[in-house]
């Protein structure tokens, strides 16, 4: 048998526990007793690696809780990727509908900045756009301006204040107490420096950053502001998105 078909159906026996137990096909000696400690360890390696994925979830709910929760998603989701970094792309979504954390649905919002935070640290790098690009610019160009963002970009929008309880779980604990009851608002995950910062926006921001975020035009993202406060100054999004280092490039 072709080693590489070999390997292939070897992962599908060890990733997908419905399949036959069977697999003396695939080799001359086969051992029912290590296929089931491959799959052991396979379970574990991944449980083990969610854990590190989601370091936030993983706080606030305990190390033996997440184990828990982590081995029953490893258990029904098959793996899409040898590649750990890949794992738990879908386990936000998941864990929304876990009957142990229905009493938390802050949860599920909390994991997807947590995978958010993970995909911007391993994302391409690219030079951050210098404001003094935007001189260039001919007037007349200037409201159909398209801002290019940083792979490493993201925005979340949550009903949950999911930046204060970010920031509540980091080293340095620059907020000192949650308060559920505030209002969400949204996140902007971006990587400053090699270092991922999740960025709080105010409810303007926020729309006007997806607006730009989805590819709308300048004056059409202005537009959006100034539809939800009319005091809005667009110079306080821009000047956000450069300093988070957020644009590599402008289109016009």
């Amino acid at each position: 048998m072709n080693p590489t078909v070999q390997q292939s159906q070897f992962f599908d026996l060890i990733t997908s526990p419905n399949l036959a137990e069977d697999a003396s096909s695939l080799f001359s000696v086969f051992s029912p007793q290590r296929l089931a400690a491959y799959r052991r360890n396979h379970q574990l390696n991944r449980t083990h690696a969610l854990s590190a994925l989601f370091p936030v979830v993983t706080a606030l709910v305990g190390q033996a809780f997440f184990e828990e929760m982590a081995a029953q998603y490893v258990s029904s989701q098959r793996a899409i990727s040898p590649n750990l970094h890949d794992l738990g792309h879908d386990f936000p979504d998941w864990m929304a509908s876990y009957p142990p954390a229905i009493s938390l649905p802050y949860l599920p919002d909390v994991a997807r900045l947590d995978w958010r935070v993970h995909c911007a640290f391993y994302a391409k790098d690219a030079s951050p756009l210098s404001p003094s690009s935007l001189a260039s610019v001919p007037p007349e160009k200037i409201g159909g301006l398209i801002f290019v963002f940083h792979p490493a970009v993201c925005l979340i929008q949550s009903n949950w204040p999911l930046a204060d309880i970010w920031e509540y779980h980091q080293p340095e604990q620059k907020v000192v107490q949650v308060d559920l009851n505030k209002p969400g608002g949204g996140v902007l995950v971006t990587r400053i420096a090699n270092v991922v910062t999740p960025i709080r926006l105010s409810t303007v921001d926020t729309a006007v950053t997806n607006a730009l975020i989805s590819g709308c035009g300048f004056a059409e993202a202005v537009d959006i502001g100034l539809a939800i406060d009319e005091a809005y100054q667009p110079l306080s999004t821009l000047q956000c998105l450069f300093e988070a280092s957020a644009l590599i490039d402008i289109q016009y």
